[in-house]
């Protein structure tokens, strides 16, 4: 909520509710002292002077005197949320959070029940530690709360342990195939976009490769949208939508779902195209898996309770986090995807030194993962690019569990919101000299300070379970690229292309200003 949460609001009312008691019995004595009846249009306006000063006073008392009060911070945040929220709505969220820790230092009060925290020992202990906020749960537009939106740790970890093995690193090589296909269909795409255009762009086809990765693996079918050019737009809308509406409302969205006002009436109509599109796939897989002797695998297939596999989970569980990963699976990997081709492109020196650790490796024209890994440079590029351009640009909240706990030397009440901010932190210069500078050198020589200060893909039980695929994804395309286009260059000029358009915008996700990258 922009200006107290519903606590504070719930206190505020029941603070009107006794003053407005308290004046019903002062009219009551006036009529005994003068035995005449007091004048309603004169005291009407006395009585909300009175409620208004009361419900202000008690107000500004407990926001001078609340839990984070003594927090640094600036002196508006003891009230209210309503400048980061502005920041929200125009994107630049790390912008404004990034201004108030050079100020304030690593922990911040960003509203009156909420802190922003970058020192690496609290956001280890926050992530390892620390349960998720109801905030998630208000994320939930499925008909069950997913793996990720879930703050039940031991529902979670039912559902985790079902499935999480399907992406383990040790089911990498199994994985690896439809990885394979989709990266030479990216390949295929690039290449005629390129001679029917002059230009290409990734932004866009990094995407396509993303979809029809995560679609194959979670649902046993393409969406075929780098076969046909084209790409699921809702996937791309529904996290900032649903951000959006959280943010601005704080209620869950069987509460707002039918709110006749945008983004509501969008975000609803996106919600349901993707929840059936979910619901297709799986009745399409359940249909290729009672017609196939040998059917192709899917994240799913060992819980279904198809093919004498007794169903793990009920049927709404299974679309609910088969939704997550069509969303989920997408942005994750195709934006830092995106930023990792821009910094290669714009490094010349470190493109050189990767492609000719590339040929020095002798791969084959489709290499294993193993072989891959194998290029120890090719790591450093990727870690370098999870620094600078992570996939998560926003914090990510948990609640302070009970009797409070100490974050970067201030003591933080139980119930307080605190919300690990690791895009600073992954910027630290005491942790990553010249931090805005990409530069994957850096790694050949990493500390362990350097290890433990990197979270681009969250952190604790909550850790992101894609993590190993991402990585493999990145790898295969990286590769593939820099062999098919080794001439390659970013296309400035092209449809008023520049470098300000590669500025990030967070919607929690670190999309480009312009959500292009063109290449020629």
């Amino acid at each position: 909520m922009l200006w107290a949460s519903y606590e504070q609001i719930s206190v505020i009312f029941q603070d009107m509710r006794a003053c407005w008691n308290a004046v019903d019995d002062l009219k009551a004595l006036l009529r005994k002292l003068t035995m005449q009846p007091a004048n309603d249009l004169i005291s009407l306006p006395l009585i909300f002077f009175i409620l208004a000063l009361s419900g202000a006073a008690f107000f500004i008392h407990s926001s001078l005197t609340g839990p984070l009060a003594h927090l640094p911070g600036p002196l508006y945040t003891k009230f209210t949320g309503v400048v980061q929220f502005i920041s929200i709505f125009r994107g630049k969220r790390h912008v404004y959070l990034t201004s108030l820790h050079a100020v304030y230092g690593p922990t911040v009060r960003i509203n009156p029940r909420e802190i922003s925290v970058v020192d690496s020992e609290s956001v280890k202990q926050v992530f390892r530690t620390f349960l998720k906020p109801v905030f998630y749960e208000n994320l939930t537009a499925e008909p069950t709360p997913s793996v990720f939106t879930t703050t039940d740790p031991v529902y979670h970890a039912k559902l985790r342990k079902l499935l999480a093995g399907a992406m383990s690193e040790s089911s990498l090589k199994s994985l690896q195939p439809v990885v394979q296909s989709k990266v030479d269909l990216l390949m295929s795409g690039l290449k005629k976009e390129r001679d029917a255009k002059g230009y290409m762009d990734l932004y866009k086809w990094n995407h396509f490769y993303a979809t029809d990765v995560i679609a194959e693996l979670a649902f046993g079918q393409s969406f075929e949208t780098l076969e046909e050019g084209e790409y699921v737009k809702d996937i791309q809308a529904m996290v900032p939508y649903n951000i959006l509406r959280v943010t601005v409302t704080g209620r869950p969205h069987k509460e707002t779902k039918d709110w006749p006002i945008w983004p509501f009436t969008a975000m609803e109509k996106i919600n349901v195209r993707l929840l059936e599109h979910a619901q297709n796939a799986l009745n399409r897989y359940r249909h290729h898996l009672a017609q196939s002797d040998d059917p192709r695998p899917n994240f799913f297939d060992k819980i279904m309770g198809e093919k004498g596999h007794e169903a793990a989970i009920t049927e709404d569980e299974l679309v609910s986090n088969a939704k997550l990963y069509l969303v989920a699976g997408t942005d994750t990997l195709a934006l830092p995807l995106t930023y990792l081709f821009y910094a290669l492109l714009e490094s010349p020196r470190v493109r050189a030194r990767l492609l000719q650790d590339i040929k020095l490796a002798r791969l084959s024209q489709q290499p294993t993962n193993d072989q891959l890994r194998a290029i120890t440079y090719l790591d450093y590029v990727i870690d370098e690019s999870l620094r600078l351009y992570p996939p998560i640009v926003g914090p990510l909240p948990r609640v302070v569990p009970e009797g409070g706990r100490v974050l970067g030397n201030c003591f933080v009440p139980q119930g307080i919101t605190a919300s690990p901010f690791t895009y600073l932190l992954q910027r630290n210069p005491d942790i990553f000299p010249d931090p805005e500078t990409w530069n994957p050198d850096r790694w050949e020589s990493s500390t362990k300070e350097m290890k433990e200060a990197m979270w681009p893909f969250g952190g604790g039980s909550r850790i992101c379970m894609g993590r190993f695929l991402a990585r493999m994804e990145m790898r295969m395309a990286v590769v593939a690229f820099l062999r098919t286009f080794e001439t390659a260059e970013v296309a400035y000029g092209v449809e008023s292309f520049a470098p300000k358009d590669m500025e990030v915008v967070d919607t929690i996700l670190g999309k480009p200003a312009a959500e292009k990258l063109l290449v020629r």
